[in-house]
């Protein structure tokens, strides 16, 4: 896991999104779960949007999955052949990734987990390595 859910904002976004991209997959699934980017203000459309665009630049993601009414914005200019999932709370994106695990058959898999701390994404790690 690559993990990073207590602070999102976009320059910490761009970075994890960026490191991630250069993490090498090896046969290995390569899924980002990425959520709300809290307090924002007025612009919080633009910069979810800005994520998007910043996803094009990592060629070697299999999935993205999409955590929250603010992240539907980054689905808007993400690459239309990168296989997207937008769920509503860390709950449904926990099952999408499960479902996703074992549908592939790939227990050894990249997940980059990045939002803000009230997404919840860090329950997901939790239930995970339980």
């Amino acid at each position: 896991f690559f993990i990073d859910c207590y602070n999102a904002n976009p320059e910490s976004m761009k970075a994890a999104i960026l490191a991630f991209g250069q993490m090498k997959k090896n046969k290995r699934l390569k899924i980002a779960v990425l959520g709300d980017m809290l307090e924002l203000g007025q612009r919080e459309v633009f910069w979810h949007r800005r994520i998007g665009r910043i996803l094009q630049k990592v060629s070697d993601l299999d999935y993205l999955i999409l955590v929250g009414q603010r992240a539907r914005q980054i689905a808007k200019t993400a690459p239309v052949v990168l296989k997207t999932e937008c769920v509503k709370n860390w709950k449904e994106a926990k099952n999408k990734l499960l479902d996703l695990l074992k549908s592939k058959a790939k227990k050894e898999s990249l997940i980059l987990f990045k939002a803000s701390h009230g997404v919840g994404l860090g329950n997901i790690v939790k239930e995970l390595s339980i």
